[in-house]
C-alpha cells in the first residue's frame, strides 16, 4: 500500500513494538527473533520496505503528559526529512493528556479525541488508529458485539471518531483462535460489518478467512453468533440489519 505509518506508543516501549513487528513481518516466535537466528533476514526483510518506499516509525512519548501538540511535532519534523505520514496509530489515546489541560479523565478523553481529529485535518492524516477499553457492563457482549455505550471513557468518544470496531469471540471461537471484528458504530457506512481472522499470538500475526472458510463459517458457526446477537442486544438496533433498516425508515 506504500504508506508511510507513525506508531506512537504510551504504554509499551519503542522496543517491544519493534520487536511485534519484526515477528509478524518475518513470521517467527519472539524465541526465534530473539535467538540473532533471523538477524540477517530481517535486515534483507527491512531494506525490502526500504527499496518500496514504505516507513515504519515507532516513538515513545510520555503517557499522561505528551498531548497531540507533540504528535504533531514528531509528524513535522519526519515531513522536514522527506517522509510523509500517511498513518497515525496510538498507543493508546486514553493515555494522552487534552490540549485544554483537562484534569478530569472524562473531560480530558473527550477533548483527547477531539484533539486527533483536529490533527487529522491539520497534518493530512489518511487515519488515525487507537484502541479502547470497555465497561464492565460491555463485557458481557464479548461474544455477540459491543454497543456504543459500552465503551469506556464516556460515550463521548463515539461523537468524535467515524468508526468503532469491536474484538469478539465466543468461547468457541478463541478455542480455534478466531479473531471476529464487529462494526459497533460507522458515521459513514453501512451500521453492521464482520471479519474474520485467524490468530497466531505467537508469531503476532492475523489472516483473514477466505471466502471458502467465510462460507462455511456464516452456514454454521455465523448462524449462533447471529441468534445470540439478536437475542442479547435488544437496545441496539444496529446489532440486527432487520430492525437497523425499521429504525432508519422510520
Amino acid at each position: 500500500m506504500k504508506k508511510n505509518v507513525l506508531y506512537v506508543d504510551l504504554e509499551n516501549g519503542k522496543k517491544q513494538i519493534m520487536n511485534r513487528m519484526i515477528q509478524s513481518t518475518l513470521n517467527k516466535t519472539r524465541k526465534e527473533v530473539l535467538s540473532g537466528e533471523y538477524d540477517k533476514m530481517e535486515q534483507r526483510h527491512m531494506r525490502k520496505y526500504k527499496r518500496l518506499g514504505v516507513e515504519f516509525i515507532v516513538e515513545r512519548l510520555s503517557a499522561m503528559i505528551a498531548t497531540t501538540n507533540d504528535i504533531k511535532v514528531l509528524i513535522d519534523k519526519l515531513r522536514a526529512q522527506g517522509i510523509v505520514i500517511n498513518v497515525l496509530m496510538v498507543d493508546y489515546a486514553a493515555k494522552l493528556a487534552s490540549t485544554l489541560h483537562h484534569k478530569e479523565d472524562v473531560e480530558r478523553i473527550n477533548q483527547v479525541y477531539i484533539d486527533l481529529d483536529n490533527l487529522a485535518v491539520e497534518e493530512g492524516l489518511e487515519s488515525i488508529w487507537t484502541a479502547q477499553h470497555i465497561t464492565r457492563e460491555g463485557a458481557k457482549h464479548k461474544a455477540t458485539v459491543y454497543e456504543d455505550n459500552d465503551i469506556a471513557g464516556g460515550i463521548s468518544i463515539v461523537r468524535n471518531v467515524q468508526c468503532v470496531l469491536g474484538l469478539n469471540s465466543t468461547d468457541e471461537e478463541e478455542e480455534h483462535n478466531i479473531q471476529r471484528v464487529e462494526v459497533v458504530v460507522q458515521r459513514d457506512g453501512k451500521p453492521h460489518g464482520r471479519c474474520l481472522f485467524n490468530t497466531d499470538l505467537d508469531r503476532q500475526r492475523w489472516k483473514e478467512f477466505t471466502r471458502e472458510a467465510r462460507a462455511k463459517y456464516d452456514e454454521t458457526q455465523g448462524l449462533l453468533v447471529d441468534k445470540a446477537i439478536k437475542k442479547s442486544n435488544k437496545r441496539n438496533p444496529n446489532a440486527d440489519p432487520e430492525r437497523a433498516k425499521s429504525v432508519n425508515d422510520i
